[in-house]
């Protein structure tokens, strides 16, 4: 043998003795170098092409004077191989790639480089192969090799499919492949009843990151396909910074300009509404289990859910499913002075009202119909302490107006437990910023009015630190109290 084909030989033994004793665990260096293959694993591919081009040239197309190219060409493509390989083999112990594609993508480059050797070895003089049987196969098993190597290093680094999403219709019913997925729909799942995150932000992590970003192929040791992984982040720390979207990694990555080296997807781009709405979700505090009618929509989104059919849901209490009032229970309230109507058609929630004094018959008469009041005003009544107290049976109740009533602090604390409200009118009675802590708990609670109370500026602000989407109103003179240090 030759000098050049002990010198492949040789190249090859150190590739073997570095896939069998290279550690799970590397140097920085090593994986520095490792970083290479990417760029290497082209030159043996274009090497090797053009070589078996021109052999097929001159051997069938009458181009002679090209055969003698061939075994530099092989030379070099073998050599380069081999480079490629050992770059390759220091990547795969630490980039976090799918276990199976990535076995068989090492076996067939180890392959590969066997091939490319061998076809030197048997095809190093100029000229026509000399007849030699084994070598027109070595050739035709490197070209598949090639072929389908590539089409596995494809996979490793952009994910099942990257060779097959753009084929048309036709050829992927011929392949068996399934319908091409169109990328402007957001997937969702059922929102009426699952978690926002579940049935929307999870569906486009998953479409849109989920080849590279999953449990078998964690790529920068990231996986976004459950809430867990995501919010654990990977290899260079969190991802997410629940309630910070400008905070977080996930969200710069996918706003990148087209090209950035950093921008993820790399080979495509989200729809600039699903973008929208993962940053949505992340300053809503990445919520688990909050349903996207319990949850805050901005303008922005809402015009966003509505352009895809979304927004048409019912929120806080109107997501609960009850029966109508019986009639007659409704008939009998409104002899004892209410005035009761349904708050819209087709819906069996309750506005209720007073229409003369407040009696205990009148608070009787709402018991059987607690569930379906939602809507509840005691302006001006006689309304006190001890009023507010019976009200815990309504825990469907979202709106309380006690403007102008006997209501102080010890009463705040029987409506604490109305975990639906989202309005509550103070004006006009005797509260202080002590009775504010019984609000705490009012998590849906979106506007609450003092005017004419004790509140100070002070202690809204304290509630509103406690309550961050309360939106509290002093009324004029106590804005101008606060702004002026008076």
């Amino acid at each position: 043998m030759t000098k050049s084909v002990w010198g492949l030989l040789a190249g090859l033994a150190t590739l073997l003795a570095v896939l069998v004793t290279a550690p799970s665990q590397q140097s920085d260096l090593w994986q520095f170098l490792g970083r290479f293959h990417p760029t290497l694993v082209h030159l043996p591919i274009g090497i090797l092409v053009v070589a078996l081009a021109l052999e097929l040239a001159g051997r069938y197309f009458g181009a002679k004077s090209v055969l003698g190219s061939v075994p530099m060409l092989l030379l070099l493509g073998a050599w380069s191989a081999i480079v490629a390989a050992l770059a390759g083999t220091l990547l795969s112990n630490w980039g976090g790639y799918q276990p199976t594609t990535l076995m068989w993508h090492r076996i067939v480059g180890l392959v590969v480089v066997v091939l490319a050797v061998v076809a030197y070895a048997l095809r190093r003089q100029p000229g026509p192969p000399n007849g030699l049987a084994w070598y027109p196969i070595t050739a035709a098993l490197l070209g598949v090799g090639l072929a389908v190597g590539g089409h596995l290093g494809g996979t490793l680094t952009h994910g099942e499919g990257y060779l097959t999403d753009n084929l048309a219709p036709p050829l992927r019913s011929l392949l068996g492949l399934p319908a091409k997925t169109n990328l402007g729909a957001v997937p969702t799942g059922n929102l009426d009843s699952a978690p926002a995150y579940q049935a929307l932000i999870q569906p486009m992590l998953t479409q849109r990151c989920g080849n590279c970003h999953n449990p078998d192929r964690k790529s920068g040791g990231l996986s976004l396909t459950n809430l867990t992984d995501l919010l654990a982040g990977g290899r260079n720390g969190k991802v997410i910074v629940p309630g910070r979207s400008a905070e977080s990694e996930v969200i710069r990555r996918i706003w990148l300009p087209p090209g950035h080296q950093d921008r993820m997807p790399p080979d495509r781009t989200i729809p600039i509404a699903e973008a929208e709405l993962i940053k949505w979700w992340i300053d809503q505090g990445a919520p688990d289990e909050l349903k996207l009618a319990e949850m805050e929509r901005p303008t922005a989104v809402r015009r966003i859910l509505d352009s895809y059919g979304l927004d048409d849901l019912a929120t806080g209490v109107f997501t609960v499913k009850i029966a109508p009032a019986d009639s007659a229970a409704i008939a009998s309230a409104q002899r004892s002075g209410l005035r009761i109507a349904p708050i819209a058609s087709n819906s069996a929630f309750l506005a209720v009202a007073t229409s003369g004094p407040l009696t205990a018959a009148s608070l009787d008469a709402l018991k059987p119909m607690a569930a379906q009041v939602a809507w509840l005003d005691l302006a001006g009544t006689a309304a006190d302490d001890s009023t507010v107290g019976r009200l815990t049976i309504l825990r469907h109740l979202a709106r309380l107006s006690l403007q102008n009533t006997r209501v102080t602090d010890r009463g705040l604390e029987g409506i604490k437990d109305l975990g639906y409200l989202e309005y509550l009118n103070l004006y006009g009675t005797q509260v202080t910023d002590d009775g504010l802590s019984a609000l705490h708990q009012l998590k849906r609670l979106r506007s609450l009015f003092l005017w004419g109370t004790k509140v100070t500026a002070g202690g809204a602000d304290s509630l509103r630190r406690v309550l961050p989407r309360l939106d509290v109103s002093l009324g004029l003179e106590a804005v101008s109290d606060s702004t002026t240090g008076r």
